[in-house]
C-alpha cells in the first residue's frame, strides 16, 4: 500500500495518503483505505484517527475521463464507500489539509469529525469535473448558502480563501502554513482524553440535533446521560 502509510501515536492512528496518487490506481486505494478504517474500528487501541497528505491532499484525484460507463460507475461507488465509511465510523476522524486539495479530497475532509486547514490550502478542480461524483455537493449544500456553495463546487473568478471557509463554519480551525498536522494530532489527543463511549454518544447527539425539537433533544440527552452513569463515570 505505497499510496497509504500509517503510524500510531498513543491512541491516534495517523493515515497519510500520497500526493502523487493518480486516478487509474485510485480504485485500489479506495479498497485499502476502507480496510484500514475498518480495522481501526475493530481495534480497542485506536480512539481517534488523523487523515492527511504530504504537501497536499488528493490534489490530482478526479474521475478519469473516457472510462466505460460500468467502470466509471464502479470507480465512483468505490469512492462513495470511502466517504460513507468515514462518515459512519465510531472513531472520530480529524482531517489536516495543507496545500492543493482536490474536490474529492475536500469532500473526504468534510466527511470527517473535524477539519484543520492551513492558510496555504487551495481548492483545485480538474477541468470539466467540477467536483461532480465527489460527494462535495452534499456537504456544501448542508452547510453553506447556495451562492458560496456554487462558487466552491463550480469555481469562481475570485479564489475562495481559507478564511472564508472558517467564517462560514465549514472548517473548525485555521492555522499557519505547515502547522495543520500538528494541530490535528493535538486535537485528536484531546479527544482521546475522554472515554470512548462519551465521545461516540456526544457525536450522535450533535448529528441528530438539527432534526430534533428542543424537547426531543433534551430527552435524548437525559437518556444518554443515564446510560453513561449506569455503565461508568463520565469522563
Amino acid at each position: 500500500m505505497a499510496d497509504i502509510t500509517t503510524h500510531y501515536q498513543d491512541h491516534t492512528l495517523l493515515i497519510r495518503i500520497s500526493d502523487t496518487l493518480h486516478a487509474p490506481s485510485a480504485g485500489e486505494l479506495f479498497v485499502n483505505l476502507v480496510e484500514i478504517l475498518s480495522e481501526a474500528e475493530r481495534s480497542e487501541e485506536v480512539r481517534s484517527i488523523v487523515l492527511t497528505g504530504h504537501q497536499g491532499f488528493l490534489r490530482s484525484l478526479a474521475l478519469p475521463s473516457g472510462l466505460p460507463a460500468q467502470e466509471a460507475q464502479a470507480w465512483v461507488e468505490g469512492w462513495h464507500t470511502v466517504l460513507e465509511t468515514v462518515d459512519t465510523g465510531t472513531r472520530p476522524v480529524v482531517a489536516a489539509l495543507e496545500g492543493e486539495v482536490s474536490a474529492m479530497g475536500f469532500a473526504l475532509a468534510l466527511a470527517c469529525e473535524r477539519v484543520v486547514v492551513s492558510r496555504s490550502m487551495r481548492l483545485v478542480q480538474e477541468p470539466g469535473q467540477h467536483g461532480l461524483g465527489s460527494g462535495l455537493s452534499w456537504f456544501l449544500g448542508q452547510h453553506l448558502p447556495q451562492s458560496l456553495a456554487s462558487q466552491l463546487l463550480l469555481g469562481s473568478a475570485a479564489r475562495i480563501q481559507p478564511e472564508q471557509l472558517l467564517q462560514a463554519g465549514l472548517i473548525g480551525m485555521l492555522v499557519g502554513q505547515g502547522e495543520a498536522l500538528d494541530h490535528a494530532l493535538a486535537d485528536a489527543a484531546h479527544l482521546n482524553r475522554h472515554a470512548a463511549q462519551t465521545v461516540q454518544l456526544a457525536r450522535e447527539l450533535l448529528r441528530q440535533a438539527p432534526l430534533q425539537s428542543l424537547h426531543a433533544q433534551l430527552e435524548a440527552e437525559r437518556q444518554l446521560l443515564w446510560k453513561l452513569q449506569r455503565q461508568s463515570p463520565i469522563s
